[in-house]
């Protein structure tokens, strides 16, 4: 059964949602930039083990590869550009849900009356003579 919150409740769900979104939303974010991270430092070690540091970029020039057992003496490099694009890749992403949708509310709206629900449209006058709001501002509660 549907029963429509006190505006209390509206306040207080609206502030711990917006928190819970807040959160969920840079976690994403970062586990993305980490999954960057790690693709970076694997794409930089086989580059390392391959043409080495200074891989020159002309064609048919000479590269100097680094032995895998050194390394761990290279580790600024390998973890340099690796960590700069892991951070612009966050940054990137902290910026692009900005824009987009994650923090909007729910499309859908519901009769404050009848609780028909449909999706969200200029007309919010419902035909049983009740008001349309957003889904958030209900509740579903069991039936013993």
């Amino acid at each position: 059964m549907w029963r429509k919150k006190t505006k209390s409740e509206i306040e207080f769900d609206k502030v711990e949602n917006l928190k819970i979104r807040r959160k969920n939303y840079i976690e994403d974010c970062l586990y993305f930039s980490i999954k960057v991270l790690i693709i970076l430092i694997i794409i930089n070690l086989i580059m390392f083990l391959a043409y080495g540091i200074d891989a020159p970029i002309a064609p048919g020039a000479k590269y100097d590869p680094i032995p895998l057992y050194k390394i761990p003496n290279h580790l600024i490099e390998l973890f340099e550009l690796p960590l700069i694009g892991g951070i612009l890749f966050f940054i990137i992403k902290i910026v692009e849900g900005k824009r987009n949708d994650y923090f909007k509310k729910s499309s859908i709206i519901m009769c404050d009356k009848c609780f028909n629900s449909k999706n969200y449209d200029k007309k919010m006058n419902c035909e049983c003579g009740g008001y349309f709001s957003t889904l958030d501002n209900f509740e579903w509660i069991k039936e013993d």
